[in-house]
C-alpha cells in the first residue's frame, strides 16, 4: 500500500511549485531587456515629401504697361542762380526753403591768389592808362602793360568787361599785395523761394556752375530723370501716378508735361530732349498742385499703355521661346501643353491674344 502523504505537505508542495512557475513566467518576460530598451532609444526618421507643383488660374482682367522714375516735388519754373566767376565758396547766405527778392546776396565767391593778382594788374595798368589818357600823356608802354593784363585774364577764363557788374572788391593800393583776396557777390536776380542748394562753404566752383535754384512754391510738379530707353517710351500727355516714398502720404495725379534733356538742375534744361545720352528730364503736371509739398521723393509711374477685359496669365507660366511659346495646363492631372501667343507684357501679367485653347480658369503648372 503506497504511503499517504500528510495534507500540510501537500499545501507546502503546490505552493512552492505556483511560486516556481510563476517566477519562470517571469522570467520568460524579462529576458533579454537590451533590444526593447534599444528599441525605445531609437531616433525617430522624418520623411521629406516633395510639395506638389504650384497652379494658377487663367484669368481675365486689365493689364498696364509703365515706366517708373526716381523723382521730385518742384517748381514749375526753377531758375539755377549760377556763379559768374571761378572760384571757392566764402560764404553761402541762404539755405533752403530761404525766401529772396532781386538784388538779395546768395554767396560770395573767393578767387584764388593767381586770379587776384591778374585782376588787380589788370586794373592798376587800366587805372594807369586811363589817367594818362586824362592827362592828354598816353604812352605806348602803357598800352601794351593794358593789353599784356588783358591777355593773363583771358588765360584764366576771366572777363574784365564784366567786373564792374561782377562788384569785384578790390584789395591794395596801388599794388597787389600778398596774401589778400578779390570776392564776388552772387546775388538773385529773381524773387523766390530756394528750392535747393548745390554747393557749400569752401568747395571749388567752376563760372557757371549754379550756386542755388529758385522757384515759385506756388506752382508745383513732380520732376525725374529717365534713360534713354525709358525716354524714347514715354509720351506728353501721358498719364502718370506721384506715389511718395513716405507711405504716410497721399499719391497724386497727374500728366507728362514736358520731355527735355537732363540738366544740371530741377528745370535747367540741356537743350534739345535726348542730348548727347538721351537722358531726359521728365515733368509731371500734377492735376493738383498743391497735393505734396516742395523737395518731397516720389516714384513717378508713368503708364505708357493699358488694355482691358484681357486673357493674361503669369509670365512664369510662360514657356519657350519667342518663335514658340507655350503653357502647361493641369487636366485631370496630366499636364497638357497648350501654344500661346503673347501680346502686352509686364513684369505681373503677360495678355494671351487669340485664337488660343486657353479657358478662363484652367490650372497653369509654374516651374
Amino acid at each position: 500500500m503506497p504511503a499517504r502523504v500528510p495534507p500540510g505537505l501537500t499545501a507546502l508542495v503546490l505552493t512552492s511549485l505556483g511560486l516556481a512557475a510563476l517566477g519562470l513566467i517571469a522570467s520568460g518576460c524579462s529576458a533579454d531587456p537590451a533590444p526593447r530598451q534599444a528599441e525605445r532609444q531609437a531616433p525617430s526618421v522624418e520623411f521629406s515629401v516633395p510639395s506638389p507643383t504650384e497652379r494658377v488660374p487663367v484669368e481675365v482682367g486689365d493689364i498696364a504697361r509703365q515706366v517708373v522714375l526716381d523723382g521730385r516735388i518742384a517748381p514749375r519754373d526753377a531758375t539755377p542762380v549760377a556763379s559768374p566767376i571761378s572760384g571757392s565758396v566764402a560764404s553761402l547766405d541762404v539755405r533752403q526753403g530761404d525766401e529772396v527778392a532781386v538784388g538779395d546776396l546768395v554767396a560770395t565767391i573767393e578767387l584764388d591768389a593767381d586770379a587776384t593778382q591778374a585782376i588787380l594788374e589788370y586794373e592798376l595798368a587800366a587805372a594807369r592808362l586811363e589817367l594818362a589818357t586824362l592827362r592828354d600823356e598816353p604812352t605806348a608802354e602803357l598800352a601794351a602793360a593794358l593789353d599784356g593784363a588783358t591777355s593773363k585774364l583771358i588765360e584764366l577764363d576771366l572777363d574784365p568787361e564784366r567786373f564792374d557788374e561782377l562788384g569785384l572788391v578790390q584789395v591794395g593800393n596801388d599794388q597787389p599785395t600778398g596774401g589778400e583776396s578779390a570776392t564776388v557777390a552772387v546775388v538773385a536776380e529773381r524773387s523766390g523761394v530756394v528750392v535747393s542748394t548745390n554747393t557749400r562753404f569752401g568747395t571749388t566752383i567752376a563760372a557757371g556752375e549754379t550756386v542755388v535754384v529758385l522757384g515759385d512754391p506756388a506752382d508745383l510738379v513732380a520732376r525725374g530723370t529717365a534713360s534713354a530707353s525709358q525716354r524714347e517710351l514715354i509720351q506728353r500727355t501721358a498719364a502718370a501716378d506721384v506715389v511718395p516714398r513716405d507711405e504716410a502720404l497721399t499719391p497724386a495725379s497727374g500728366t507728362v508735361g514736358s520731355i527735355d534733356a537732363a540738366g544740371g538742375t530741377d528745370g535747367e534744361a540741356g537743350g534739345e530732349a535726348g542730348g548727347a545720352t538721351g537722358r531726359a528730364s521728365i515733368t509731371i503736371d500734377l492735376d493738383t498742385p498743391d497735393a505734396l509739398e516742395l523737395g518731397t521723393r516720389v516714384s513717378i509711374v508713368v503708364r505708357l499703355e493699358t488694355v482691358t477685359d484681357v486673357v493674361w496669365v503669369p509670365p512664369a507660366a510662360v514657356h519657350g521661346s519667342d518663335g514658340a511659346r507655350f503653357v502647361l495646363v493641369d487636366r485631370d492631372g496630366d499636364q497638357v501643353r497648350v501654344d500661346v501667343e503673347l501680346g502686352l507684357r509686364t513684369d505681373a501679367r503677360a495678355e494671351i491674344l487669340e485664337p488660343t485653347d486657353l479657358i478662363v480658369g484652367d490650372l497653369l503648372v509654374l516651374p
